[in-house]
């Protein structure tokens, strides 16, 4: 089984993700048959360090309102949390298969929004999905964040449109 990780940093400089954990995604799918392991920031033991206020209030918001309109079942249990988290493990395999189905549509938002455009089709595929605690030190990110609020609002309003359509 191969698995593709998105979210890793591949630098000496200090990262903000711990790179241990992809260790953790790729175990938690091996172990659970995953077909996607998602680093959520949003669970109970979740380590969130230095996070600016104003970015916890998007991401969360973000997640709720997903949450509340395109609910995903998680393999342990509950739902998931984290719809916007990039720091995870997909099984390989099922990323072609989906890309071989949707093509160029498969990932058609740009920006951060892409991570819950991808998370609503894998779903929406019958994909096995599930959780970990995220340890995140927002500290050590080095340069300006390059979230752009108002752009990526619009992508996330046009995604939650397109998704609403097809239901």
């Amino acid at each position: 089984r191969s698995f593709h990780v998105t979210g890793v940093q591949t630098c000496a400089l200090p990262i903000s993700h711990d790179p241990a954990q992809i260790r953790d995604l790729v175990k938690l799918c091996k172990d659970h048959n995953l077909d996607l392991a998602i680093a959520s920031r949003f669970c109970k033991t979740s380590v969130v360090t230095g996070f600016p206020l104003h970015r916890k209030f998007i991401s969360k918001a973000t997640s709720l309102v997903l949450q509340t309109l395109f609910p995903i079942k998680k393999v342990s249990g509950g739902r998931v949390k984290d719809y916007s988290s990039g720091y995870r493990a997909y099984l390989a395999k099922k990323l072609k298969q989906l890309y071989q189905i949707h093509q160029e549509q498969f990932v058609t938002e740009k920006d951060f929004i892409y991570t819950c455009e991808i998370l609503l089709n894998i779903a929406n595929s019958g994909a096995r999905i599930d959780e970990l605690p995220l340890i995140y030190n927002y500290g050590k990110k080095i340069g300006a964040s390059k979230l752009k609020i108002m752009k990526n609002s619009r992508g996330l309003l046009n995604l939650i449109a397109r998704y609403l359509m097809k239901k």
